[in-house]
């Protein structure tokens, strides 16, 4: 009878003694995250898990093997290819040398790996038993013999062994990145000699292990169940042993995606292929026959603009970036908080597309974080849109080998730059580099999202329509900060200043930035937005690959601008709906609100209550800081009394609030425009009911449909400054919003009494609906909801008061919007605006395209400005103001209109008519 028990007990790595407390040592700094940890410890409670790596490694099974144990999960008894009995125990090598029991595997086996009967029942035992198993599909590439066969076996001894198990029995992909190094697409010297990064020799490993172990990154694939494909191929053995390897391979190539990138090209053959572009070529043939420039004249001028464009990656760059950035943030910031599901679906968006990043754009901080958080979460930082201003030494050249391209600020009337970027833009993405854009062009000043630009959704378009394409997937990304680096500049920008250029002495001024603190910072990622779905919504074709496949028209110029066009605004639109809402903007939002003046701390304390809880009804992300919320109001409230933009008068104590006083909080008016930045964090979120609140304290008690009007009269007021939604008809939104503001009782809906008597249990016609009566519920709400948009509505109002300065005759633009500044600040002296914050220079600027698209002025052939005809009549001049005037609500009681439009507005084609996109007409 053997001594030995019914399974002999092979651990891959030593369980108790000294090598076990080595290799615990030794593999501590590695984890699997938490989200891996939880999908293994689920297959493993449904059945076995069995691991499978791409190539044998003693480093890769030790490792492997230490991670199963001490994190809880079912140890790994079985591993093929290896000799695992070289750290087993004296005792395990005497009884597996002298054991009679013909039924455990012998020494010979556990050395050689020859004998398939003993192997086949290893694994079989070792999968009854509970236990999981590690698999290679690969010898090391310096194997001469039976590379790929090796693995095959294995797979269809797994096969044979899991018709056997008698309970479920799932393989799950697992890859080790002992660094995030791209692999290049031509093989080194050292390549050669140790192995290349995908399949490194045993030397490269360790080395690379040793030097980057606190770095290493744990891939872990979704759960593959063998029965499912089994079944699928007749269980055929050949068939589901190839549909398996076929499974893990794509499986391990997405891990590889996700963590490495696409294969890096040399920076010479990215320049030469974009040269061979077909566009780029029809564009040089083009400017030949115009200008009757030889061609290699045009080639030689195009190599010297993609050679300016082109990044140059260099992974030592973002070693050096990660290193330092480390320092950094640590040191101003209270830490980076990224919102994990979004990052989730980027991290699937990634395995099996190309994706385009595009955040919103506050700070030059916005790309160093995203890089930041990629590179730190094991995902390939992206190549970055940079604006040519920031190619100044020595960060240029920095930025440039940490995957940044640079573009012009403009490169109006010069086709061939354009037509090179373009080409530049295609080559990225074809070869799937992540690229990362910002949607807005510039950095906003005012804290509020920027119209998007469209040229570089146009030119991302325009190369996925191209043959050979990839799909594109687009995730909307906001970044909120609990106070920007850049206020005290932008501030002075917003009264009128000009910007300053960056260079190397902005650089030598972070100083000072370094010894302050920024509090906490928000990654928020929206929905993926997948190309092909997006353009198959909204009726436009497939791209020209598929369609020329398919026999279907081609998606022409026109349609690909339009969805250009409307990618941009949902962009923008998701981009708003994740913003977090912080404490500094929660407590800006309070102090700023016109309607209020001074309030107390207790009654910031409440107001913000509300606040927040009108944010949760619109599902708005709040960061967990405000949970419970008065710590962090406290919080926001030092800091900008340290700043000198608030002050805090009357303390008194009041042991029944936290902290143990009450004290009088005021915004003097000069630092008022200093706190916009953060309430404008919140603007995107309330938007659409601020407006529906504007209409409604303007008109009082009014029917639906005067309210529907006014509403819709102020979101085309609006639509130079903010993104609506395009997904819904107005209509729809605005009965959506009324709704939720009579739940709420700020609105009270009144249906006529002939209405209330004639109603059948089926409910009135919306027809019907539109003739009931809105009057006013609780105001304080609604004031608080309008106060957002009253800075906005006095700037607007007084530049529209300013047209005078038109009657005597034209002015150009900039004049014309330099005298609407001083109107500004002559309503603020006279207090019909009470919010200093409407003298922002970049609020006249949209004023003044807002009255274009009205029909008020019209810009002449000189390119200046003057009124047009209809408007140089001072009656109707005098209508339209009285007519937008109503909706400010410090306009004074003599100037305000009735409820009634006036009939200038109301029949007037040049404000209701074709001349209106689709973007005005939603909330």
């Amino acid at each position: 009878m053997s001594i030995l028990p019914s399974t002999l007990r092979v651990d891959v790595a030593p369980a108790k003694g000294l090598l076990c407390r080595f290799f615990d040592w030794a593999f501590l700094p590695v984890q699997f995250s938490p989200e891996a940890k939880a999908r293994l410890e689920h297959v493993a409670a449904k059945g076995r898990v069995v691991y499978v790596l791409r190539s044998s490694s003693f480093l890769s099974a030790l490792l492997l093997a230490t991670l199963v144990r001490t994190s809880g999960l079912p140890v790994i008894r079985y591993v093929s290819h290896l000799t695992v009995v070289w750290w087993q125990s004296l005792g395990f090598l005497l009884r597996a040398l002298f054991a009679r029991d013909r039924s455990q595997p012998s020494i010979a086996t556990l050395i050689l790996r020859r004998r398939e009967a003993e192997e086949q029942r290893w694994l079989g035992d070792a999968l009854k038993e509970g236990h999981s198993a590690l698999l290679f599909l690969f010898r090391p590439r310096s194997s001469t013999t039976g590379r790929i066969k090796a693995g095959e076996q294995a797979l269809l001894r797994l096969l044979r062994a899991s018709r056997e198990a008698g309970v479920p029995v799932q393989i799950v992909a697992v890859s080790f990145f002992y660094d995030q190094a791209r692999e290049h697409l031509r093989r080194s010297l050292v390549d050669f000699m140790f192995g290349p990064r995908s399949g490194p020799g045993r030397l490269r490993e360790l080395g690379s292990f040793l030097l980057h172990r606190y770095e290493t990154i744990v891939s872990v694939g979704e759960p593959i169940a063998i029965a499912a494909l089994d079944e699928a191929c007749a269980s055929e053995d050949v068939r589901t042993v190839d549909a398996m390897r076929t499974e893990l391979l794509k499986s391990l190539q997405q891990h590889a995606r996700i963590v490495r990138g696409p294969r890096l090209r040399p920076r010479g053959h990215v320049l030469a292929s974009v040269l061979r572009d077909p566009d780029l070529q029809a564009e040089m043939a083009e400017e030949t026959k115009k200008t009757g420039k030889p061609l290699a004249e045009l080639r030689a001028t195009a190599y010297r603009y993609v050679n300016e464009i082109a990044a140059d990656y260099r992974e030592h760059y973002i070693r050096v970036f990660r290193h330092l950035l480390d320092w950094v943030f640590n040191r101003i910031y209270d830490g980076v908080v990224v919102d994990e599901t979004g990052f989730d679906r980027l991290r699937e968006a990634v395995k099996d597309t190309t994706v385009v990043i595009t955040p919103c754009h506050k700070s030059h901080s916005d790309y160093l974080i995203l890089s930041y958080v990629f590179r730190v979460r094991g995902l390939q930082c992206p190549h970055i849109v940079a604006g040519i201003n920031l190619s100044f030494w020595p960060l240029g050249r920095m930025f440039r080998g940490a995957g940044a391209f640079f573009v012009r600020r403009t490169f109006k009337g010069n086709a061939l730059y354009g037509a090179t970027f373009k080409a530049y833009v295609k080559r990225l993405l074809h070869d799937g580099t992540t690229m990362e854009f910002f949607p807005e062009g510039g950095r906003s000043r005012t804290g509020r999202l920027l119209l998007p630009k469209i040229g570089m959704f146009k030119y991302v378009v325009e190369a996925w329509r191209s043959p050979g394409a990839p799909e594109i997937t687009f995730v909307p990304v906001s970044i909120d900060y609990e106070k920007i680096i850049e206020h005290a500049s932008y501030q002075a920008e917003l009264q009128g200043k000009e910007k300053k250029r960056e260079d190397f002495s902005a650089l030598l001024r972070t100083r000072k930035i370094l010894r302050s603190r920024y509090g906490r910072v928000h990654v928020s990622f929206g929905a993926p937005i997948k190309l092909s779905q997006f353009a198959a919504r909204r009726g436009v074709d497939l791209p020209d690959r598929e369609a020329t496949k398919s026999g279907r028209p081609k998606c022409s110029d026109e349609e690909s601008t339009m969805l250009a066009r409307a990618l941009s605004y949902q962009v923008m639109h998701d981009i708003g709906r994740v913003a977090t809402v912080t404490p500094s903007a929660v407590t800006a939002a309070v102090l700023l609100n016109p309607r209020r003046g001074s309030v107390s701390r207790q009654q910031l304390f409440e107001q913000s209550a509300r606040l927040l809880a009108e944010l949760k009804w619109l599902s708005a992300p709040i960061s967990r800081a405000l949970h419970p919320a008065e710590p962090a109001l406290d919080e926001a409230l030092k800091r900008f009394e340290d700043e000198k933009r608030i002050r805090i008068e009357h303390k008194t104590p009041n042991e029944t609030m936290s902290g143990g006083y009450d004290a009088l909080l005021s915004v003097p008016s000069e630092n008022r425009l200093g706190l916009v930045y953060y309430q404008n964090q919140i603007t995107q979120h309330v938007l659409s009911h601020a407006i529906v609140a504007v209409a409604a304290l303007a008109l009082g008690s009014c029917k639906v449909e005067e309210l529907r009007v006014a509403s819709l009269e102020l979101s085309r007021m609006m639509k130079h400054e903010f993104s609506f939604r395009a997904d819904r008809p107005f209509e729809s939104l605005f009965a959506l919003i009324v709704t939720e503001l009579v739940a709420q009782g700020l609105l009270v809906l009144e249906a006529p009494p002939s209405a209330r008597a004639e109603a059948d249990p089926q409910g009135r016609a919306n027809n019907d609906a539109l003739q009931d009566t809105i009057l006013l519920g609780r105001i304080a709400g609604l004031e608080a909801l309008a106060g957002f948009l009253d800075a906005t509505i006095g700037a607007y109002v007084a530049t529209l008061d300013a047209l005078d300065e038109l009657t005597q005759f034209p002015l150009w633009e900039k004049e014309l919007a330099i005298r609407a500044v001083d109107r500004v600040r002559a309503w603020l002296l006279d207090g019909r605006i009470k919010t200093s914050e409407s003298l922002q220079k970049p609020l006249v600027q949209s004023a003044l395209a807002w009255l274009r698209d009205l029909g008020v002025v019209a810009e002449r052939p000189d390119k200046t400005l003057a009124l047009t005809e209809k408007f140089n009549d001072p009656e109707n001049l005098r209508l339209v103001r009285e007519h937008f005037g109503r909706f400010l609500f410090s306009y004074g009681n003599a100037e305000r209109t009735s409820g009634t439009p006036p009939p200038i507005m109301a029949g007037d084609s040049s404000v209701t008519g074709a001349a209106h996109g689709h973007r005005e007409h939603r909330l």
